[in-house]
């Protein structure tokens, strides 16, 4: 049984669910069946203990609404959006068989850079194209990029989950304690800790973690609690990517612009 839905279960007659492979504090991912095109989709369905939460409920339908406005290759597709019979939205997204580059910075350690770069350049564009189109992700991080291939087998990144992103006109999208601390403090930059609005310099800074760590397998901000992670990104210096993994050698204007 899947969140309540059975394995073969069709969604708006056109979604044949498959088996779950995600799930998270909102929603439940299902790799799916695209009827009229034959080819695996993700399903992302508000979980039914949440359909109920105006505000779960409202954060759900602006991702579906954000992603919807982005058309980037490295950048997560969007094929439609609806509800399930029990009323529960769901968004259609391409199926990425990659792997998270959270779980690949664990399993491998640092990753070298000639091997990363391209990979960041991607996301770099991919964030650029957000910006253009007025939104903020908010949550990037290693396990909100996908490493995979394309179509004609290079390495590819893409960027996921846009669940708590917001557009940069919309003031009333303020993050919320859960969204900036559990999973994330890591990445946050030190504005939205003041309780300030994230903009696209919090994007940029968040990248600038995720790219520190990818290259020397370490956070650069990191405490024993919370508190003292945030105290690190407030008032602490990082060491420089080749103090932080001498074995990195990263050409100095890389390091100086990831600093």
């Amino acid at each position: 049984m899947l969140n309540g839905l059975k394995p073969g279960t069709i969604i708006d007659g056109r979604f044949r669910l498959m088996d779950e492979i995600g799930r998270g504090g909102m929603g439940v991912v299902y790799r799916a069946m695209h009827l009229s095109i034959n080819k695996q989709v993700a399903v992302k369905i508000l979980r039914q203990d949440c359909a109920s939460d105006s505000k779960k409920m409202q954060r759900f339908r602006r991702e579906a609404h954000v992603i919807s406005v982005l058309e980037h290759p490295n950048i997560v597709h969007i094929f439609s959006v609806g509800m399930v019979e029990a009323g529960q939205p769901y968004i259609a997204m391409e199926f990425l068989p990659g792997e998270q580059l959270s779980q690949q910075i664990e399993r491998r350690g640092a990753i070298p850079w000639t091997e990363a770069l391209p990979l960041f350049i991607q996301i770099c564009d991919a964030m650029q194209h957000a910006h253009e189109q007025q939104v903020i992700h908010r949550d990037v991080k290693p396990s909100n990029i996908v490493v995979g291939k394309d179509d004609a087998g290079n390495a590819s990144a893409k960027l996921v989950d846009f669940g708590i992103a917001k557009f940069i006109a919309d003031r009333s999208a303020a993050i919320t304690q859960t969204d900036a601390v559990v999973g994330s403090v890591s990445y946050t930059s030190p504005e939205q800790f003041e309780g300030k609005q994230a903009d696209v310099g919090s994007d940029i800074y968040s990248l600038g973690c995720t790219i520190y760590q990818a290259l020397t397998g370490k956070l650069p901000c990191l405490g024993d609690t919370v508190f003292e992670t945030v105290n690190s990104h407030l008032n602490t210096e990082p060491e420089l990517i080749n103090q932080a993994n001498p074995t990195a050698k990263v050409p100095a204007d890389l390091s100086c612009l990831v600093h």
